[in-house]
């Protein structure tokens, strides 16, 4: 059998943003969303601010990539909206992390934004930059959880063993200092090997359609949900 590298690539989180398994998050005890917040994770906050002015930025982003001249760009706001407050929860997440642990990942979470930024080679750099955690939220704490487990288990662990142990202690941390989210957005879960998001509750669509365009199971229902959504509902080329 084929092992997989200790450091998983960095992916972008929007080319997998379909049909994201699921997990209801609980956050610690004492952990409360405030008003204007879109995560709180440990003691760091996401603002709703910040999440919608990124969100703009990731629009910019995206209408920019070179294939939108064979195939014009058309994204729902609300799963570009989704994509930046999980990239940054868990950014946040894995600063904190990294620093109770005494890991640095910077060399690895570098070449994995490079990649981003050769991707996107005519964004306006300060764009690029605001909208990088909806790319490689998922990667950079993907890359701090291995190199925890590796710290934890010792050199030459096993290269599936860190990364179980990593997630191990990332659900632990996450269960003692909190990774809540507000309802508007799914809540994230750390599972075996990935991050896990389900909406709460409180915030399921009421109709089939609204639920296709929050939470679209494929890219099919994605295209049929954005394009019944009105012109300022959307990001387009």
């Amino acid at each position: 059998m084929t092992q997989r590298p200790t450091r998983r690539p960095l992916t972008s989180l929007l080319a997998c943003a379909v049909g994201v398994a699921a997990l209801a998050g609980c956050g610690a005890a004492g952990v409360e969303l405030h008003p204007g917040a879109a995560a709180v994770v440990g003691d760091r906050t996401v603002s709703l601010a910040d999440v919608d002015e990124r969100t703009d930025e990731l629009c910019a982003v995206l209408v920019t990539a070179p294939q939108v001249a064979q195939q014009p760009a058309d994204y729902p706001l609300g799963v570009l909206r989704t994509a930046v407050q999980r990239g940054l929860a868990l950014d946040l997440m894995a600063d904190q992390l990294a620093e109770e642990y005494d890991v640095d990942v910077s060399v690895e979470l570098e070449a994995g934004t490079e990649s981003v930024r050769a991707a996107y080679p005519n964004a306006e750099p300060d764009q690029l930059e605001a909208a990088l955690p909806a790319f490689v939220g998922d990667g950079h704490l993907d890359l701090v959880l291995v190199a925890i487990g590796e710290q934890d288990l010792g050199a030459g662990t096993d290269q599936e063993a860190a990364r179980a142990r990593g997630y191990e202690l990332g659900r632990a941390w996450a269960e003692e200092n909190g990774l809540e989210s507000s309802p508007a957005f799914e809540q994230l879960t750390l599972g075996e090997d990935a991050v896990e998001a389900a909406r709460d509750e409180l915030s399921v669509p009421a109709s089939d359609w609204a639920r296709r365009a929050a939470a679209p199971e494929n890219a099919g229902e994605a295209a049929a949900a954005t394009a019944d959504l009105p012109a300022d509902q959307r990001c387009q080329s």
